[in-house]
């Protein structure tokens, strides 16, 4: 099954994933480059990890089915917490966070991420264009983890995604952005990008 892991807007943002974790570059232009103590290089680009969304409440469905195995459960979550690679469970089962799309992109100074999950989740990232180099790392990996501003639920799994504009014909009116999501039988829905002022940046 073809998946759209690894995706560039221009030369200064990079997005890419594995199994469930996915990350994004950002070059700061700000910055020049440096050398520390060790020797190594730096070009002052940041990195972020694009964390999943919070898991939603469980229906009924999957309650009855917690209860018969509550201990693979929990020894799931466990592996999650620790930052297994792997994007199956236990039993082989591919994992609800195997993420399946990525993409990005540059509106209004700000800049956008998607995510879309083996769960039918996609979920946007923003942060400002004007990124800082100097801010601190969340884990020991160097990235900056980043939480979704918007989570919407499709109804079909989302292998491809494209970021897109539809322009207005009303004098001063502002133009809407929007997420494109196909899935692999040609189907294509189309998700607002929340507007500035509900963005916190």
């Amino acid at each position: 099954m073809s998946k759209q892991l690894l995706h560039a807007y221009h030369s200064h943002i990079v997005v890419a994933a594995l199994n469930s974790h996915a990350y994004a570059i950002v070059a700061n232009s700000k910055c020049t480059k440096s050398t520390d103590a060790s020797g190594a290089s730096s070009d002052g680009s940041v990195v972020y990890e694009l964390m999943a969304p919070l898991s939603p409440a469980p229906s009924t469905q999957s309650k009855k089915k917690a209860k018969k195995d509550t201990a693979g459960d929990d020894a799931r979550a466990i592996d999650v917490k620790k930052g297994d690679d792997s994007a199956k469970t236990d039993d082989g089962a591919v994992s609800n966070e195997e993420i399946q799309s990525v993409c990005c992109t540059e509106i209004n100074s700000r800049i956008w991420m998607a995510v879309s999950r083996e769960d039918k989740t996609l979920s946007l990232f923003c942060i400002r264009s004007d990124v800082q180099s100097s801010v601190e790392s969340d884990d020991d990996t160097g990235a900056k983890q980043l939480r979704p501003v918007a989570v919407y639920t499709m109804p079909k799994r989302a292998r491809s995604l494209a970021f897109s504009c539809i322009p207005t014909y009303v004098p001063n009116g502002n133009d809407c952005h929007v997420i494109v999501a196909g899935d692999l039988s040609g189907d294509a829905i189309a998700f607002p990008i929340p507007k500035e002022s509900t963005v916190d940046s």
